[in-house]
């Protein structure tokens, strides 16, 4: 029995020479992936920490009229942190505009800013 046991630890043995380059490999893999990981994780902090700071807190609709622009309402609904063209710009995806024309007797969606929100109710 005893030769048995030899000889079957033996071939065990050899593989576990045999795997440890793998489990090096596997483990150079699984740094790779972690590195790859946390620099997607820091560029993706950053590029979010470096667009315009907005709180939207909901939408109001108003009626365009006669003479308005997109850029004359972004001017009249501004939005904390953000320039009036950016207001614009969130105004039109907010409608699913294409374009910055925007024809008279047309409700728009204009997001509203958490602090215009608690002013408003007043």
């Amino acid at each position: 029995m005893n030769a048995i046991c030899a000889r079957n630890e033996a071939p065990h043995s050899a593989l576990a020479a045999r795997r440890e380059p793998r489990s090096e490999h596997a483990s150079s893999m699984e740094i790779a992936i972690a590195v790859v990981l946390l620099i997607l994780l820091i560029l993706g902090a950053l590029i979010t920490a470096s667009g315009p700071k907005s709180h939207v807190s909901g939408v109001r609709t108003i009626r365009v009229e006669a003479g308005q622009t997109l850029w004359s309402i972004a001017r009249s609904n501004p939005m904390p942190g953000l320039t009036t063209q950016q207001t614009a710009e969130l105004i039109a995806r907010t409608n699913g505009l294409e374009s910055g024309l925007v024809a008279a007797q047309t409700s728009l969606r204009v997001p509203v800013a958490a602090s215009a929100k608690l002013v408003a109710r007043r």
